[in-house]
């Protein structure tokens, strides 16, 4: 027996022999012993301010000492203060509180004390607590603070929450008893939502001691973001010495707003900046900001491999929720750079491997029912190149589908000109292309090509015999530009002709207009199979003819194209606006019939899964489509080549893509299309093979799944019984390979084919190209705590792999391990890192690495 259980059997034969008031509560019974002689009425006087709700098991009350004592499930509720324990003593005159667990006949504890105030959770061996003035003394107890735990000997807990700990140990292993590592202290002192302090403090590792020491330990300990001092990163690099990376500080502005100012230094002049933040306001918007400039230096002044160079970046990403404006929207996703800031500066494989960025800002908004208005400014720059290309601004306006002719209240069919129907879009854009080096450098004016295009498309769709779709349409686009180009035959100083080509500013305005009208059917033909597997074989037809016509825009009335005299007194015409944003009237008359005939081809076998149809699909050919033209507005050579294209998906992944022309002329002797007459004139035959393409793309993944059985997929699916343990089991699984090895392995290979007919010299030449890619990547988790990730390609020009990377994984519980390898290139590096996986100690790190700047 316990002390306690001596002391509560005391009390309970003390009140017997003193003939005092006893109240006894039970499961079983409830029972009032009362000496009316020995006792007097007193009146009754509430001795705590808030009600205290009580139950257990069995319990008994002291009405002299004004004490309760609980047995067995002891569950007390004093406010927002719930305390559970095997056993428990209240006492209510000194507003107190013991509770402790109970031991069973083995001698094993159950029913230690939890103690709950608020979101505030701990167990311990025992506890005393004051309800008045919310102070207690806690013994042996297991807390949660943040991501961590918290273990004290002896703890005194304040009323404001605040905790002084004798000889504990803090941690983020859940390990609570026996954790991976721990860092053991002296005292301590707990600032709920704030801070861990403690005096001298060192590292155990599996329960041991280890050289890592402290004079003092500071764990962060809040629920939300606080400001403070960002811990840099030690790093060395060939060439750039000895440095400090990602040091800074963090400023938690509100909640709403942040801002983390960073920066790196080197020993031999490197450094580098950086500014971040991140902004949000629920339901309307949210997005991020970094800015970045960075003083790369390597080698020595005066020799041949020194460099000094600046760069920098911006990068600006806002999102809008959709629910904040449903007409109007804005968004942003901005990436500039310099050119060489990722060779020096990244972080990651995918941005060193980046040449292209793009970056936007978007406005849209509707007006009315009617209009869509859009807005935009655009920046894309080439990093191998240097050029870039600024679109300031790119604006359209856009109706939608108005239908003038139809009724507002309908009586009866709808007449055919009531599907008539026409809608208009503008616009206008700005867009300069240049270096980096020479966008600012000079004159923005000369550099701007600029314009604003109106098109009008009116349309209209009749069914003819039912069968037959009719569509007609107009369109009419206006062009508007405020410069042209103006050429001209002039002298030098030196008495020498050369064509001069002036700029002309000024409001110039050009237009075009075509009209079209083609007819369109579907034809099925389904071959069926009354035995076998096979069900049917549909065949999809759609034939199509269309008519269009555009007028000679390069006649003189239309004033697009002028002429100039060359220096050999020949004629030379030229387009105005050459080089315009939006391009001009095409020069030429075209009036052009097209023959299209479009083929699907599908079968339906039988598929036992498919228990409703019994039946399933496949497609054999996508679509294969035959197309030629007639241009009676041509004098000569009016039959364009006979295109066939196709395309199918033999099974899931593999993509095959077909395409050819064959020509209906002959070619004259150096080999151009020349000559006005046909394969059929000179070699009685209607085409003569001019080129094919065959691509074959294959994308795809494989993994345990791909080679099981339905059957078996579907046994596996159905819960197992549960079965003993084997001999297997007692040894630590992390130390032996698993068979049933999770792996996947996915790869993408390209093949195109190329074959043209070069007919030179009265001569067919063949000409075949290959090209061929091939990448891809995989994982294995050779056991449950182990992970292999690679990825790579092959390049069948060079013969050789192309960018190549391995990592290798360790979960280590409450720590992890990883090493990426990237083993040649010009980024060849590797980088091995021990860490704590929780994001409070995620400056607790061992790294080493070799960085990719070692090669520059």
């Amino acid at each position: 027996m316990s002390l306690s259980d001596v002391m509560a059997e005391d009390r309970f034969n003390e009140t017997i022999e003193n003939d005092s008031i006893l109240i006894q509560d039970s499961l079983q019974s409830d029972t009032l012993y009362v000496n009316a002689d020995s006792i007097s009425i007193k009146e009754e006087k509430e001795i705590l301010e808030t009600k205290v709700i009580r139950s257990s098991d069995s319990s008994t009350l002291n009405m002299r000492e004004q004490k309760a004592y609980l047995y067995g499930s002891a569950d007390v509720t004093y406010g927002d203060i719930n305390l559970t324990s095997a056993y428990m003593e209240i006492d209510f005159e000194q507003k107190t509180v013991y509770a402790t667990g109970w031991k069973d006949s083995t001698g094993k504890e159950y029913g230690l004390p939890v103690f709950k105030e608020g979101e505030t959770t701990f167990s311990a061996e025992k506890i005393t607590y004051n309800f008045e003035t919310k102070k207690g003394l806690v013994y042996n107890v297991v807390t949660q603070e943040g991501e961590g735990y918290l273990h004290g000997t002896v703890v005194k807990k304040l009323e404001d929450d605040a905790m002084y700990i004798k000889d504990g140990w803090f941690t983020t292993c859940d390990h609570v008893d026996h954790p991976h590592f721990a860092f053991k202290f002296g005292k301590a002192k707990v600032i709920p939502d704030d801070k861990i302090v403690t005096g001298p403090v060192y590292m155990m590792i599996e329960d041991i001691p280890t050289p890592v020491a402290l004079p003092f330990g500071w764990f962060p300990n809040m629920d939300k973001r606080r400001s403070g001092i960002v811990i840099p990163s030690i790093n060395q690099k060939t060439g750039i010495g000895f440095g400090l990376e990602q040091g800074g500080y963090y400023w938690y502005i509100n909640d709403h707003v942040d801002l983390k100012l960073t920066g790196d230094i080197y020993t031999r002049g490197s450094w580098a900046l950086q500014a971040a933040s991140k902004y949000a306001n629920r339901y309307k918007f949210n997005g991020n900001v970094l800015l970045s400039y960075a003083k790369n230096i390597k080698g020595d002044r005066g020799t041949s491999d020194y460099f000094n160079e600046s760069n920098y970046r911006i990068v600006w990403q806002h999102q809008q929720d959709p629910k904040a404006r449903p007409n109007s929207r804005f968004s942003a996703n901005v990436n500039i750079q310099s050119s060489n800031y990722q060779k020096f500066n990244s972080v990651s494989t995918s941005d060193y491997l980046t040449t292209s960025y793009s970056s936007s800002v978007a406005y849209s908004t509707k007006l009315g029912n009617v209009f869509n208005f859009s807005a935009n400014a655009g920046y894309t720059q080439n990093t191998s190149n240097k050029t870039i290309t600024l679109t300031l601004p790119k604006i359209s306006l856009s109706t939608t589908q108005i239908y003038p002719f139809r009724r507002k209240k309908r009586v009866g069919a709808m007449k055919w000109y009531e599907n008539i129907n026409i809608t208009y879009t503008m616009n206008a854009e700005n867009k300069i292309s240049t270096t980096d080096s020479t966008l600012f450098n000079e004159p923005i004016y000369p550099k701007m090509n600029y314009g604003m295009k109106h098109t009008i498309p009116i349309k209209s769709s009749v069914k003819v015999l039912k069968f037959l779709n009719w569509n007609n349409s107009i369109l009419y686009t206006e062009y508007w530009y405020g410069k042209a180009l103006e050429k001209s035959l002039t002298n030098d100083p030196g008495s020498r002709q050369y064509v001069k080509t002036d700029t002309l500013n000024n409001f110039f305005a050009t237009r075009e207009f075509s009209v079209s009208s083609d007819l369109s059917t579907t034809l099925y033909g389904i071959f069926a199979f009354k035995k076998g597997a096979l069900q049917a074989i549909r065949h999809v037809l759609k034939p199509s003819v269309g008519f269009s016509f555009r007028p000679d825009f390069g006649a003189p009335f239309w004033g697009n194209y002028e002429s100039y005299v060359d220096p050999y007194g020949e004629e030379v015409r030229y387009n105005k606006y050459e080089g315009s944003i939006y391009g001009s009237p095409t020069d030429g008359m075209s009036g052009r019939v097209n023959f299209a005939l479009n083929n699907n081809l599908e079968m339906k076998v039988r598929n036992r899964a498919d228990t409703i149809t019994g039946s399933k699909k496949i497609k054999l050919i996508n679509s294969f489509t035959i197309g030629t033209s007639y241009d009676f507005a041509k004098d000569s050579l009016r039959w364009a080549k006979l295109s066939l294209t196709g395309n199918s998906t033999i099974i899931n992944g593999l993509q095959i893509s077909y395409n050819a022309s064959f020509d209906p002329y002959i070619l004259d002797s150096t080999g151009t299309r020349n000559l006005n007459k046909t394969e059929w004139e000179v070699n009685k035959r209607l085409f003569r093979f001019n080129d094919a393409t065959w691509n074959i793309g294959l994308n795809y993944t494989l993994n345990p799944e791909t080679f099981k059985s339905k059957k078996k997929k579907d046994a596996e699916t159905v819960k197992k019984p549960i079965r003993t343990p084997d001999l297997y089991e007692f040894y630590d699984p992390e130390l032996f390979i698993d068979w049933n090895v999770k792996w996947s392995l996915s790869f993408n290979y390209s093949l195109s084919y190329t074959r043209n007919m070069l007919y030179k010299n009265n001569e067919y030449t063949k000409d075949r190209r290959v090209v061929q890619t091939l990448g891809f990547s995989g994982n294995a988790n050779i056991t449950p705590k182990w992970k292999i990730t690679f990825s790579s390609g092959f390049d069948f020009e060079s013969k050789k792999f192309t960018y190549t990377t391995l990592g290798l994984y360790r979960d280590l519980h409450c720590w992890e391990m990883s090493f990426n390898w990237t083993p040649f290139g010009f980024n060849s590096q590797w980088n091995f890192s021990i860490k704590i996986k929780a994001n409070m100690l995620k400056d607790f790190e061992l790294k080493k690495k070799k960085d990719a700047s070692d090669n520059w």
